[in-house]
């Protein structure tokens, strides 16, 4: 059943979007060809010269927004570049919400990327299944990539995904303010509570909320959610795709949901019209004064102001300050498209090694201001330092925690954000309203 949901999942929209296709872009001479693919595994390239002498071009499709990723990424290609003279890179960069689209529509259209990334482990299993990526196992810089963080790429034996960084999950706040206000860093739900007060009597928005955008709204809910169910449960979103668990009868679900909701008080007046671009803003020049969010918000952040004094701390989600835990897992994952062009697939090879090499991996740290998936001495900033490390006990570490795909994904913080919008959340009417959308999705 579960590969039938997997496979239903991706085929469904790329039969949608070669319905609506006038006509499939066409493919010039430098573009990557995305022909029928091959069954070998990906190993280190000999030469990618052409025969006919012409540069080779392949696509690396992400959605990396913020500056220093930005600008990791230009360091990246262009030391790729000056190495391999004949290929060239082309980046394209586009939001988080439209990224599964715009991916899917290029796949579709057979314009796949050479190079791209994908959330979670589900999805790299969804794509393998359905015959698109490439196994990296043979690549050499990619075996510098921590052995954990590596198991949440692999799919029957072969390494479809290479985490790109650890990340980190919880409280982002401008350190400055709460200095000012001689407030300390909160360990229990009443103590947020309070800081919460204090900071809306002083005139202060407490957290920045960008709900406008869904993905960074899941981020609010997913991190309550997961301390308090998917801590207990590693399986709890499998359980719920498959309708192996309700909604309706997950008290823990309910729990969570209400704390997230609780603070719908001091997320500012419209939450909803709030941007991910407009909450880092707000957390920069002290307008606000946290954010829940991932590890990546410290590059974000620091890109509106350099100077911004940035904290982090976990997520309270009871008055028990055990209860707090700083989420970690592996990243983003960059995975290889299954081409039938072996000299596309050597230059994507190249190219992995180059991404992952400890120049490159450094100036991620430095640069993208992320926790390199590449063990090694790195120049971090003080948050990225505190949630790499954070004691055993007091983290809940996801690897091996199977996501939803992005299909059941949308559909439930979709119906999350629906009821974040009422004035008072209704915890069993969300719950039916999931248990009949997933009910939909399965058949």
């Amino acid at each position: 059943m579960r590969k039938k949901i997997m496979y239903a999942a991706l085929g469904a929209v790329l039969v949608w979007t070669l319905g609506g296709c006038q006509k499939a872009p066409e493919v010039k001479e430098e573009q990557n060809s995305t022909a029928q693919p091959q069954t070998e595994v990906l190993t280190e390239p000999e030469s990618v010269e052409k025969t006919d002498g012409k540069k080779i071009t392949i696509t690396w499709l992400n959605h990396m927004q913020e500056e220093g990723k930005k600008a990791w990424v230009e360091f990246v290609v262009q030391k790729f570049e000056e190495e391999n003279p004949n290929i060239k890179v082309n980046v394209e960069t586009v939001g988080a919400d439209s990224y599964v689209t715009v991916l899917q529509t290029k796949i579709a259209s057979d314009d796949a990327p050479a190079v791209f990334d994908l959330y979670t482990n589900e999805d790299v299993v969804m794509y393998q299944e359905s015959g698109y990526l490439y196994d990296l196992g043979e690549i050499e810089n990619v075996k510098n990539v921590d052995e954990q963080l590596l198991i949440s790429g692999q799919v029957d034996g072969g390494q479809f995904g290479i985490p790109m960084e650890t990340s980190g999950y919880g409280v982002f706040y401008n350190k400055d303010i709460f200095e000012k206000y001689g407030m300390n860093e909160p360990g229990t739900l009443s103590e947020l509570y309070q800081i919460c007060e204090n900071l809306q009597a002083e005139g202060i928005q407490p957290f920045a909320a960008p709900m406008g955008e869904q993905w960074a709204l899941a981020l609010y809910a997913r991190t309550v959610n997961d301390l308090i169910s998917v801590q207990k449960d590693k399986e709890w979103y499998v359980k719920k795709a498959r309708l192996d668990s309700s909604f309706k009868g997950d008290e823990d679900f309910k729990k969570a949901m209400e704390i997230y909701f609780s603070f719908k008080p001091y997320w500012g007046d419209d939450p909803f019209g709030t941007s991910w671009d407009n909450a880092q803003d707000m957390i920069a020049t002290g307008k606000s004064a946290m954010l829940i969010h991932g590890s990546w918000a410290v590059d974000g952040i620091l890109s509106k102001n350099p100077d911004c004094n940035i904290g982090v701390f976990p997520m309270p989600v009871s008055d028990n300050t055990t209860d707090a835990k700083m989420i970690k897992e592996p990243g983003t994952m960059l995975v290889c498209y299954k081409s039938d062009d072996l000299n596309i697939l050597k230059a994507s090879a190249e190219l992995f090694n180059t991404i992952f090499s400890m120049e490159s991996q450094k100036k991620y740290a430095e640069e993208a201001k992320q926790i390199p998936a590449v063990a090694g001495e790195y120049n971090m900033l003080e948050p990225l330092k505190l949630i790499m490390d954070y004691p055993e006990d007091r983290s809940f570490v996801e690897s091996g925690v199977q996501k939803f795909t992005n299909e059941y994904e949308d559909i439930f913080y979709e119906t999350v954000s629906a009821a974040s919008m009422n004035d008072t959340l209704n915890a069993d009417s969300l719950c039916d309203e999931l248990d009949k959308q997933f009910s939909v999705l399965i058949k």
